[in-house]
């Protein structure tokens, strides 16, 4: 037991002594370094020093004149005009990429979507560019009304717009625009006591509403070409084909020209009118009277008007048809649609036109709009006579918008006329929504005159001959003749185009003018030599501006007051004496 401790008391002091030692020379062993250790780096690349001469000096360009200091306005046109040559330009000067086809062609990027352009969509994105080139470019530009300065001669009411001015607005000496020489009623001016003041709140015509949209209308085949070098075989082509009956014998025609001193241009004028020895037989027409009974019509004009609209229909031949619609805030119809005038129809004519009284607000578009719907009988003209003081109350109330919709939505080809009575109507709307339309207005002063002036102006249209009237004018450049739509034809309202031709070209002039008769085609063959033409004087040049101002005002009631368009008609009224509200 002795022995065994002692030897476990030796083997701990071994194993202390031998620590020990380890301890004592532990600062001399090579355990670990802090020190980093230090590799041979590997040659990536090497530097080369050597002389390179410089760039040659490089061309002075051409000063664009878009410095910061441009100099005068002059000099910046000229500089716009003349340019650069692209070939110096920033542009000219590429960077060559290494492989840049292969590292663009390398890198797929993932889309959402398809970016390939279908080539038949190429073709209708250059047409709608197109379109919107030359139908609706600047189509958002408008003047107000009240930075338009009116006629010396009468300043524009808050609730008017720029209409032609005539001679019963200002007294004598202007030209009528509404009253085109086909027309010849008299217009006399206004006396106070003819004034009809209307009723308080129903006449205030509304600010022009924005952002209205008139459908389009669609377009209409234009005419066959006429070979105007060559209208004899033209002529006897028909003949052979036996499809028209000529109307030369039963009309007469007559050619005017005038060529101003001095200038390249001339001008001439066609008056086409029955022969007096013979006789042309009359069409049957469909008519519906359009008569205002609102409030803003005053009882006596009501009257006066009911009045001077039974003698017009007791005018009626009995193969004619008719209608009437009475319209305030709403419309009440005599009959669902026209009916023959029979001495029956036109007694309960009258009584639905007895005791008529004036009430209540004014829509004229939703009163004429359903009118202008029912198709006319083939080859019969399509009357709608429309009697108002042209200030809507209720509805669509804008001037503008009222003609723009009611003209696109008139496609069975009725033609309006529009009549007004007293010094409170308004002529922008009557006048141009006849115009649009293939009509005529026409405005009596005096209230006492109605009676008599209605039937007046209704006998003008009354005696149809010709209707759905094409004209083609051979070489003659049909862009500068006016009216561009040409009316149907009446024995008592004449028909009346003004042109432009050039003398140094222009020697013949050939027109062939067609139209229907109920189920017949007939047609109008002229020639003339417009160097022996009857000579006329200045009043066909200012005529034909007049028409030309007119098609423009129509134009700019279409399209807006686009200043081109305002810029024409001022210096065409300049320049051959035709005043309107849009004088300077």
């Amino acid at each position: 037991m002795h022995s065994r401790q002692s030897m476990l008391a030796l083997s701990i002091l071994a194993a202390l002594l031998a620590h020990g030692a380890l301890l004592a020379v532990a600062p001399t062993l090579p355990v670990s370094s802090m020190r980093p250790m230090t590799h041979q780096p590997a040659r990536l690349f090497r530097v080369k020093i050597r002389q390179v001469p410089p760039p040659p000096p490089q061309p002075v360009r051409p000063d664009t004149g878009l410095a910061t200091n441009p100099g005068t306005l002059e000099d910046l046109l000229k500089n716009e005009e003349n340019g650069f040559d692209p070939l110096e330009s920033l542009l000219a000067e590429t960077l060559e990429v290494p492989q840049l086809s292969d590292r663009v062609a390398s890198d797929k990027v993932e889309r959402d979507h398809y970016l390939e352009q279908a080539p038949d969509s190429l073709g209708v994105i250059d047409t709608k560019i197109i379109e919107i080139a030359q139908d609706t470019a600047r189509q958002d530009i408008q003047i107000a009304r009240r930075l338009v300065r009116p006629s010396p001669n009468r300043i524009l009411g808050a609730d008017e717009l720029p209409v032609l001015r005539g001679e019963s607005d200002l007294g004598g000496g202007l030209i009528t625009p509404g009253a085109l020489p086909a027309v010849s009623l008299l217009g006399r001016p206004a006396t106070p006591s003819d004034v009809d003041a209307p009723r308080a709140g129903t006449s205030e015509t509304p600010a022009y509403e924005e952002n209205v949209v008139a459908p389009k209308r669609p377009d209409l085949e234009p005419p066959a070409p006429l070979v105007d070098d060559r209208v004899a075989p033209v002529i006897e082509a028909i003949l052979d084909e036996n499809e028209y009956e000529f109307l030369d014998d039963l009309i007469d025609i007559k050619l005017d020209t005038f060529v101003p001193p001095g200038e390249e241009q001339g001008f001439f004028r066609i008056q086409i009118t029955p022969k007096a020895a013979n006789h042309i037989e009359s069409l049957p027409k469909d008519v519906t009277f359009v008569i205002d009974a609102s409030s803003s019509i005053v009882q006596r004009k009501l009257d006066e008007t009911a009045k001077g609209l039974a003698r017009m229909i007791d005018a009626l031949e009995p193969e004619d048809r008719f209608n009437i619609v009475v319209f305030r805030d709403t419309a009440a119809t005599f009959r669902e649609t026209r009916v023959p005038a029979t001495a029956e129809n036109r007694a309960a004519a009258h009584r639905f036109l007895d005791g008529q009284e004036s009430r209540g607000e004014t829509d004229v578009y939703n009163a004429i709009r359903p009118v202008l719907q029912e198709p006319p009988r083939d080859g019969v003209p399509g009357v709608v006579l429309v009697m108002t003081d042209g200030r809507p109350t209720k509805g669509v109330r804008d001037a503008r918008t009222i003609i723009n919709n009611l003209s696109a939505e008139n496609l069975q080809g009725n033609t309006i006329f529009a009549y007004g009575g007293g010094n409170t109507v308004n002529r922008y709307l009557l006048d141009l929504l006849a115009y649009r339309n293939k009509g005529d207005s026409y405005v009596t002063a005096s209230i006492g005159d109605i009676d008599g002036d209605l039937p007046g102006f209704f006998a003008q249209f009354s005696t149809p001959l010709l209707v759905d009237l094409e004209a083609d004018y051979g070489r003659i450049k049909d862009a500068e003749v006016f009216p561009k739509n040409v009316p149907d034809f009446y024995e008592q309202r004449p028909i009346t185009v003004y042109g432009r031709f050039a003398p140094q070209q222009d020697t013949e002039f050939a027109m062939r003018l067609t139209g229907d008769a109920e189920a017949k085609r007939k047609e109008v063959i002229f020639k003339a030599d417009l160097r022996k033409a009857e000579r006329g004087d200045q009043e066909i040049a200012r005529r034909w501006a007049r028409a030309k101002i007119y098609y423009l005002i129509g134009e700019m009631c279409r399209m807006g007051e686009k200043p081109e368009l305002l810029a024409e008609v001022r210096e065409l009224g300049r320049k051959y004496g035709v005043k309107t509200s849009y004088d300077e």
